[in-house]
């Protein structure tokens, strides 16, 4: 048994590693489209191509049903959240550095936990507050409030908190609802969403280029979503969850090499203090679940 869930939790990690790789080359190419044409007409086409991949794989695996997830008020809520998620990083990624805009967001697990201490939902602990207080900290760095401030920065921290919000409604989500149907629930939902703004907006004819990086996009973002949901299939998700963090360094590999984007000293010592107590965190609570199990009683 212990064999079997050593090798699920590799599988896991692999899948969680295509995944991180996957979101942030779906990033790059939203970058290279959001030059071109405004955030809903790239959110539209991407919603279109998004859906099209999905119905195939529904064709393919039909057990999955959606009419529940549609039906369930958690799952339309985190949809709904999970779209402001979209037009906020989409906005940002329009004008900031890759690196920024994939280390920021990941401050979320972060806030969820000091929501969920302040709230009562979750015991109290000094140590966790430090860690939140660490990630506040490596914000501050790279958003630079009192220096160098870019607006647009502020896109970050919203979807940082609105991570944090989807995150605590997916803990709601029925469990008879699966991974595949809130999938489903959330690209209608962006694909509505970049209907919306593009009404409010001039529509400029995508040129071939544009079309295949939101193409690219639409592939590596329904792969991303199919690996993540097969990283947490079987394996931990204490042993997965830090492998999120893989994110950053692609996307600041792939922002030097693209653009030539490098963090200056004091943003790549924000990146590192995310980075550090995001992991620090998720190990702790691992390191924790382990001594409460084994303190349990043996059946």
């Amino acid at each position: 048994m212990i064999a079997r869930q050593a090798i699920a939790n590799r599988h896991g990690v692999l899948f969680m590693l295509g995944a991180m790789a996957t979101f942030s080359f779906s990033d790059f190419m939203v970058k290279l489209a959001a030059q071109r044409i405004g955030i809903g007409e790239l959110m539209t086409i991407r919603g279109v191509m998004s859906l099209a991949l999905l119905g195939v794989v529904f064709a393919l695996r039909p057990e999955h049903s959606v009419g529940a997830a549609f039906r369930s008020r958690p799952a339309l809520l985190r949809s709904a959240l999970e779209a402001g998620v979209s037009v906020s990083i989409i906005a940002a990624l329009a004008v900031l550095p890759l690196g920024d805009c994939a280390v920021v967001p990941q401050t979320a697990p972060l806030l969820l936990t000091f929501y969920l201490m302040a709230s009562g939902g979750e015991r109290r602990d000094p140590t966790r507050l430090a860690l939140v207080a660490i990630g506040l900290i490596g914000v501050a760095l790279i958003v630079k409030p009192t220096g160098s401030f870019k607006p647009e920065m502020l896109y970050l921290i919203a979807s940082a908190l609105l991570i944090a919000g989807r995150d605590l409604a997916t803990r709601r989500i029925p469990r008879h609802i699966s991974s595949m149907a809130t999938t489903m629930v959330t690209t209608v939902a962006n694909l509505a969403t970049g209907v919306a703004l593009s009404a409010a907006q001039t529509w400029t004819m995508p040129d071939l280029a544009t079309f295949g990086a939101l193409f690219g996009s639409a592939v590596a973002l329904t792969a991303g979503y199919l690996c993540t949901i097969a990283a947490f299939r079987e394996a931990e998700p204490s042993v997965v969850a830090p492998f999120r963090y893989t994110g950053v360094l692609y996307a600041l590999v792939i922002g030097y090499f693209a653009f030539g984007h490098l963090p200056d000293a004091i943003a790549a010592a924000g990146i590192a203090l995310i980075v550090a107590a995001g992991v620090a965190s998720i190990l702790r609570e691992r390191a924790r679940a382990r001594v409460e199990k084994a303190a349990l009683p043996a059946a």
